[in-house]
């Protein structure tokens, strides 16, 4: 916004052919001199609007089962889910209630619409009898990996089914705990070659015409 656009009549007087890299630079340059704020009040306005409109009903469901397949935030994001739907889930069973009824009050917790559509669906299976890992298993249930729900038909037959909720939640929260220590180690160097790429970038685009410029005088 400031310093590049102090570029552009210095480059313009030079009158030798710039580089294609100086040739970008200027032109971003030009751009934020003379629509600065029209770009970034654009972007924004994109940004909010594209917020406004992923949370509505029509597009939220769309864009939650989207998430899910990202690579990385999607895999966060489905941890996060397990953890949450887990630790709910047996501290209201843990607390007396039917557990049809407490996946009625977790799914209302769960801020994902995939996640939140199924465990609706399962407390209403529940209701008719079914047990939770074998509903669990149908495709439908596919956010649920295999441990989860073998790990829940050890507590039905066992009783225990509010433990098996909570070691579940114990485990997925230790795993999001180590992908979010895991996001933060992978994003430093992916940071640090970003930079490094916009700074060499720039660092090409002012000092090429400038040794351009000093080899025709030589010349």
């Amino acid at each position: 916004l400031f310093i590049l656009p102090q570029l552009v009549g210095f480059f313009e007087s030079l009158h030798v052919e710039l580089p294609l890299a100086t040739r970008i630079l200027l032109w971003l340059a030009h751009s934020f001199r003379d629509f600065g704020i029209l770009i970034i009040a654009s972007i924004v306005l994109i940004t909010s609007g594209f917020r406004f409109l992923s949370k509505t009903a029509l597009l939220k469901p769309s864009w939650d089962s989207l998430v899910l397949h990202l690579p990385v935030i999607g895999h966060f994001v489905k941890i996060s889910q397990l953890a949450q739907f887990n630790r709910n889930a047996g501290i209201l069973v843990r607390s007396g209630l039917p557990i049809a009824r407490a996946m009625e009050i977790t799914a209302k917790t769960l801020h994902n619409t995939s996640f939140h559509t199924s465990v609706l669906k399962l407390g209403q299976s529940l209701n008719k009898g079914n047990k939770m890992s074998k509903t669990l298993n149908e495709p439908s249930y596919r956010h649920f990996p295999s441990i989860c729900t073998k790990i829940i038909a050890v507590g039905e037959q066992t009783g225990n089914v509010d433990d098996s909720l909570l070691y579940l939640a114990d485990f997925y929260e230790e795993e999001l705990d180590n992908a979010s220590k895991n996001l933060t180690t992978l994003l430093e160097p992916a940071l640090l070659i970003g930079i490094g790429l916009v700074v060499g970038f720039v660092a090409l685009a002012i000092i090429s015409p400038i040794y351009e410029l000093s080899g025709s005088i030589r010349r």
